[in-house]
């Protein structure tokens, strides 16, 4: 059998909703090396909401939008996502 490979993190942030993005986001953005960690598909309940109106930059919006927008935006600096 093949060895595991370890990976070192300097943050790993719980929950990939919108505020653990944002944490993610900004903890890459200090260059440093952010793992994203959830039970489910990031965005989490921005995953079951229609429309979010009035959200900053955004008149209107679909939640799956704006969750794969801000998955883009925590990932843009290296951190990474896991399902677990």
């Amino acid at each position: 059998m093949a060895a595991e490979k370890k990976t070192d993190y300097d943050v790993i942030v719980i929950g990939a909703g919108p505020g653990g993005m944002t944490a993610a986001l900004y903890a890459s953005r200090a260059n440093l090396s952010v793992l994203m960690l959830d039970r489910g598909i990031y965005g989490g309940n921005l995953n079951n909401t229609a429309t979010i109106e009035n959200y900053t930059g955004f008149k209107s919006v679909k939640g799956p939008e704006l969750a794969e927008k801000m998955y883009q935006g925590a990932t843009q600096f290296g951190a990474q996502y896991a399902y677990g």
